[in-house]
Parts: C-alpha cells; structure tokens; sequence
C-alpha cells in the first residue's frame, strides 16, 4: 500500500487486457465442458474470476494446461490434493531451487532482509502469517522465511492463469475457494496434513488485500489461531513493505498460540495483530518516511490518494483481478463480522441536516457511507 510508483501502474494498462476482445473460439468452450464433466463440484466462475460488470474473464493459455495437471488440488480430501510424494519433491528438490533464484522473478523489484527472529527449535510445526498488501508479498515471504512453506492459495483466477499460479505449484500450495463453504472448511483438515507431515504453512490471516488507509493490519480470522492450536504450531508474524521498488522484510519473533486457552481466541487474535501492527510501523518509521505533501504526490486530498494507490495495487494485480469477489458492492465480504465499517460509524452524522457550522463535516461522513475503502 505505501508503494510511490502509483501514477505509473495506472498509466500502463495490463496487456492481458487484450484477451478480452478475442472471441470465444471452439477450442476454448470444449475446454470449459471437459473441465465442467471432469470436476462437476468445482465453481468455473471461481477458477476464472469475474470484471466489475459481472462478465466472466477469458482464460489464458495457462487455463488450457492448468486445470488439467493441477484440477486435483481443489479436491476437499486431503490426501488427493496433498499427496506425500509431492511434498517431498518440493522440500528436497523445488524449495532449494526458489532460494538460490528466486530473486530474479521480482519484476524489477528486489528484496532487503531487514530482520529475521530466529525460528524455534523444539520440533513444533510453523505457521508464517503475513500481512497483505501487494501481489508479489507471496514470493518475499518465501525467500524471507527460508524454510520450505504451502501458501494457503485463495485467488484461484491468478492461479489457473497466471505464472503466479506456476510459482505457486512449485512452490507448494493449498487450494481454496473462497466462494465455497465446503472448500473454506476443508482447509483445516489439509493444514493438518500438512503439519502432520513435518511441512509449514503460510497464511494470510487478513484474508484479503489489506486496502484500507488508517489500519496497518486488518482484523484477523480465526483460522491461523485454531489451525496453529490443533496442532500445536508456532505462529511466526511476517512483514513486507514495498517502497520505490524496494521490499522491506522482517521476520518477528514467533507467536505461542499455547500460551491461550481455546475460549481465548480473540484475545490471541488481538495480541497476534498488535505484534504484526508494530513490527510494520518500525518498518514504515524506518523505510517509508515522508512529509505529507510527498504522500499526497499531487492529488488535493488523502482520500484521493488513498483511492489512487488501491487502484494502482488492482491494477498490478493484473487482468485477473477477480473484481466480484474482492470489490464492488456486490463483492463478497470478507471481513469479520463484528469488524465495524467507516460507514456504520459516520452514519449517524451523515443522517444530520446541513448547516452552515457542520457542512465539511456531514459532506465528509456521506461521502465515507457512499464508499467502503475496504471494498475498494
């Protein structure tokens, strides 16, 4: 979110955009029912995505090849889509491989260690919970971590037709549809399988792309807590920060779920995001400090270049943003339900009549209830 090269992301369009205009051919709809015949329960809309009018993407060549050789990974049961040859593969062959070069798949990016809490020892499983701000934050986690990680995988249109789906192939990965109850419950058993197995784990405990201006790290789900409680995992909070092209990355101290009773998840929640909170400010108070008028780059207000940044992250998201699960008034929501949004609380204010002494401030709150800065 604090990256400077906005007007530049917004000014170059994605080229995939140009897929869009190609007709449909022949090739392409017999892909899609062979796809609907071999995987009846799997949501086409959900493996391609949607633009903000509702109309599906087009699939990329990837999509050809994709679904075919990784279609298993959506399955609900664990050992189909997680099975132990796979595992080893990417442990003893893939992951020193993503190590040693995977510094050059930045896009013109590079990385900066600027701090690594050293791992625990004691043989319990990890679980690496990154904020989430920009699309290449997978691949900085990876490097930073050093220990070979799943990434919990939700945006399926990157996956099934973009590289970042091959990275993450390779990388080793856990499929979810979000749009799906059953895919969402089926992560818990598949994580398990996973700890169980002596490998680690990446989530983002946000659950989307954290596009608010005024919270450094949105509200936590529950799932990294009772995940890491089943099976007495640690919880290692990860930070990225991307300024002028350069990430800045930490690795904090790790995070004892132990040290909480079940019934105090919210509390562990709550502990667990002020730890990732802080160590992103000392970041923020080290690597992006700037006078105000810097910020503002030009545009007359913050609310303006709040909008202008989370459009530049969309756009650098690529053709694949799937626009109706993560934006939109339609969107799905995927913030906790007792998170309370601006709207709800400048409502009452935007209700008010307009008088000569309150005029700023009730146009102000009526223009916060007409927008969600998280849905943006």
């Amino acid at each position: 979110m604090y990256v400077n090269n906005s007007e530049k992301l917004l000014r170059e369009p994605p080229d995939l955009a140009r897929i869009d205009a190609r007709p449909r051919g022949r090739l392409y709809n017999w892909n899609l029912r062979r796809l609907r015949r071999r995987w009846p329960e799997v949501d086409i809309r959900a493996m391609l995505g949607e633009a903000a009018d509702g109309s599906l993407h087009r699939g990329s060549a990837l999509f050809y090849l994709m679904p075919r050789l990784y279609g298993y990974m959506l399955s609900n049961d664990p050992e189909r889509a997680l099975p132990r040859l796979g595992m080893k593969i990417r442990r003893h062959l893939i992951h020193p491989l993503y190590l040693r070069f995977g510094r050059h798949f930045f896009e013109g990016m590079r990385q900066e260690i600027v701090r690594r809490e050293p791992l625990p020892q004691d043989g319990r499983p990890l679980v690496f919970a990154p904020g989430h701000y920009f699309i290449q934050e997978t691949l900085a986690t990876v490097l930073l971590i050093e220990e070979p990680a799943y990434v919990l995988f939700g945006t399926l249109p990157h996956f099934f037709n973009t590289r970042y789906g091959l990275q993450a192939v390779g990388n080793g990965a856990v499929l979810l549809n979000r749009r799906d109850k059953a895919s969402r419950h089926a992560v818990f058993a598949k994580a398990a399988r996973l700890l169980q197995n002596g490998e680690s784990l990446i989530i983002y405990p946000e659950g989307t792309w954290n596009k608010s201006p005024n919270r450094l790290i949105m509200p936590l789900w529950h799932g990294v807590f009772r995940i890491a409680k089943s099976s007495d995992a640690w919880i290692i909070p990860v930070l990225n920060l991307c300024v002028n092209g350069v990430i800045y990355s930490a690795r904090l101290a790790p995070f004892d779920p132990r040290r909480y009773a079940e019934a105090a998840e919210a509390q562990a929640l709550s502990d667990l995001r002020d730890a990732m909170a802080t160590g992103l400010w000392l970041l923020m108070e080290q690597h992006a400090v700037m006078t105000r008028e810097e910020f503002l780059h030009g545009c007359p207000t913050m609310h303006e270049r709040a909008r202008q940044i989370v459009a530049a992250q969309k756009r650098a998201g690529g053709y694949y943003y799937d626009s109706t699960t993560e934006s939109g008034r339609q969107a799905m929501d995927l913030r906790l339900p007792n998170d309370p949004r601006p709207a709800d609380v400048w409502r009452p204010v935007a209700e008010l009549a307009i008088t000569p002494q309150n005029v700023r401030t009730v146009l102000y709150a009526r223009q916060i209830v007409a927008e969600d800065y998280q849905r943006l």
